[in-house]
C-alpha cells in the first residue's frame, strides 16, 4: 500500500472541512477516510487559551475507532500540532489508546522537521512544503514524505525540494536553502 502524502493531505484537509461544516456527520466522515487508507486517525485540535484539546468527542470516536479496528497491520494518527512536545493531556490518553498497536503519529505546524521515537514509535513533525520558516536549524526544510506499508512495517520516502518553480520554470526565490 503506498501512500502519497499529498493524495492523503489533500483528503485530510477535504475531511476537516467537511467536519467543520457539518459537525454531526463527523462520524460518517471519518468512517468514509478511515475506510479509504486503511487504520487513519486523523485528529484535529482546538486552541484554547494556549492549550490544544481534542474534546471529549474526539476522543470517544477514536476509542471506538480503535477497538473496532484491534489487529489493523499499522495505525496512522495525523495531527494539525505535535501535541507530544508539550505533554499534551489529552493526547496522553490517545497514546495510552495506542499502547500495544503498531503506529506511527505524524503532525505539521510548527514548520521544522524532527523525528522522535518514543516507545519503538515513530514521531514525524513535517516542515514546510514551500511555506514560511520560523527558525534556523536542520529542521528547516521543504519537503514531503512518501509513506509505503511493507511487510514489516512504514518505509519512508523522505525528499527535499530544492526549490517550488511556477509553470514557466520561475521559482521566486531570492535564497538558495
Amino acid at each position: 500500500m503506498g501512500l502519497s502524502s499529498s493524495n492523503f493531505y489533500h483528503d485530510y484537509w477535504r475531511t476537516i472541512d467537511a467536519v467543520r461544516a457539518d459537525p454531526a456527520s463527523a462520524n460518517k466522515i471519518m468512517q468514509q477516510f478511515e475506510g479509504s487508507y486503511g487504520m487513519s486517525a486523523l485528529l484535529e485540535d482546538s486552541k484554547l487559551i494556549g492549550q490544544c484539546s481534542f474534546g471529549e468527542r474526539q476522543l470517544r470516536w477514536i476509542a471506538h475507532t480503535l477497538a473496532k479496528n484491534p489487529t489493523p497491520k499499522w495505525t496512522f494518527v495525523v495531527l494539525h500540532r505535535p501535541v507530544w512536545k508539550n505533554q499534551n493531556k489529552d493526547f496522553k490518553k490517545i497514546q495510552a489508546m495506542l499502547a500495544g498497536r503498531s503506529h506511527t503519529v505524524f503532525a505539521g505546524h510548527t514548520h521544522y522537521f524532527t523525528h522522535e521515537v518514543i516507545d519503538g514509535h515513530d514521531y514525524i513533525n513535517m516542515g514546510t512544503t514551500g511555506g514560511f520558516r520560523v527558525k534556523e536549524g536542520p529542521g528547516m526544510l521543504d519537503h514531503t514524505m512518501l509513506v509505503t506499508l511493507a511487510r514489516n512495517g512504514p518505509l519512508y520516502a523522505n525528499t527535499r525540494f530544492t526549490g517550488l518553480m511556477n509553470a514557466a520554470g520561475e521559482t521566486g526565490q531570492i535564497y538558495a536553502y
